[in-house]
């Protein structure tokens, strides 16, 4: 004996798995592909260098701008005070220096950094050309090895100036994760509540 649907109750049991099935997908169990650049040899730094500056890392900021599958892309801001130019011609002054890293301290896809500097770390710099980025003159980074870390001594312990707000994107992720995750038992129990 066939039990006979109604169309509206097809309809519910479609949208029902497909709703399950997406959520299987997104929450899964997933795995991070590591698929970032190689890092540059010394040769390779120093040909592909606009700009070749050592100086001591005296502030560094950082804000979140991007999450993907639980993994935040973070864009720093270094103020590195520079003591000698190997290569390239900078302006007087601090310079202000670009770079991403990964929120979970892995280097994933794109120009993530690795080593990074604290400040009062005595670095070389592997510099980009100079850019304006949000109305700030500032050199991006070689990536994924444009730090050149000679000196830890002079660590101060003072944390980055965190740019993120009030609302801090991770916490908003968790947060609309068990928004979905709750939405999901919502639609579950009310179509099978019918059956």
């Amino acid at each position: 004996m066939q039990l006979l649907l109604s169309h509206s109750q097809k309809s519910l049991r479609q949208i029902a798995t497909l709703v399950l099935l997406s959520v299987l997908v997104l929450v899964g169990p997933t795995e991070v592909l590591h698929a970032g650049k190689l890092p540059y040899s010394p040769e390779q730094l120093k040909k592909l260098s606009s700009v070749i500056v050592t100086g001591t890392v005296i502030a560094i900021e950082h804000r979140t701008i991007a999450e993907s599958v639980g993994v935040f892309t973070i864009r720093w801001t270094a103020t590195l005070a520079p003591e000698t130019v190997e290569k390239g011609s900078i302006a007087a002054g601090n310079l202000k220096l670009s770079y991403l890293t990964s929120g979970g301290g892995q280097v994933l896809c794109g120009p993530a950094q690795d080593p990074v500097p604290q400040i009062g770390d005595r670095c070389r710099a592997h510099l980009e050309p100079q850019v304006t980025f949000e109305e700030t003159e500032l050199f991006p980074l070689l990536a994924p090895n444009g730090w050149e870390i000679l000196d830890t001594a002079g660590r101060t312990g003072d944390k980055p100036t965190n740019l993120d707000g009030l609302v801090n994107p991770r916490s908003v992720t968790g947060a609309a994760g068990t928004v979905l995750i709750a939405l999901l038992f919502f639609v579950l129990w009310r179509v099978f509540r019918n059956r």
